[in-house]
């Protein structure tokens, strides 16, 4: 299968608040699976809808404020998970720049401490690629 994505991603389970827009609804938790400068992946509890409009917060544990995006879902798939029985593929369609070089500096972070056995590259950085991913599911980019 052709790499689609933009961005590099990396394997990280962070929590994630969202809500969606557009009827504005409840707020609901999830945790991601990977995330990227353009996107993440997470699994939630209630189903979501493809081209739903969310707002997110990306909480990193070492970071007093949360990132802060919106994001397009672009897929929807369940999977066999009691607490979190969907997973979601989410574009950002806005996102603080501040907020998305906060992001990088979090994941550089990581990789300047050493912590590789939190985090994966997936993508064209080999060099930091510790494990290779079914990548013939259809994701973000």
């Amino acid at each position: 299968m052709d790499e689609r994505r933009q961005y590099t991603r990396l394997l990280k389970s962070l929590k994630i608040v969202y809500k969606i827009a557009d009827p504005p609804s409840e707020v609901g938790e999830g945790l991601s699976e990977d995330v990227g400068e353009g996107g993440i992946r997470f699994s939630i509890e209630h189903k979501l809808s493809s081209g739903d409009i969310v707002s997110l917060e990306i909480l990193i544990t070492t970071v007093a404020n949360p990132i802060i995006a919106t994001g397009q879902v672009i897929w929807v798939k369940k999977i066999d998970n009691a607490e979190f029985p969907y997973m979601v593929g989410i574009k950002f369609i806005k996102i603080d720049p501040l907020d998305r070089c906060r992001l990088i500096t979090y994941f550089h972070k990581l990789i300047e401490e050493g912590r590789l056995d939190e985090m994966y590259w997936l993508g064209e950085l080999d060099k930091y690629k510790t494990e290779k991913t079914d990548e013939s599911s259809e994701e973000y980019e």
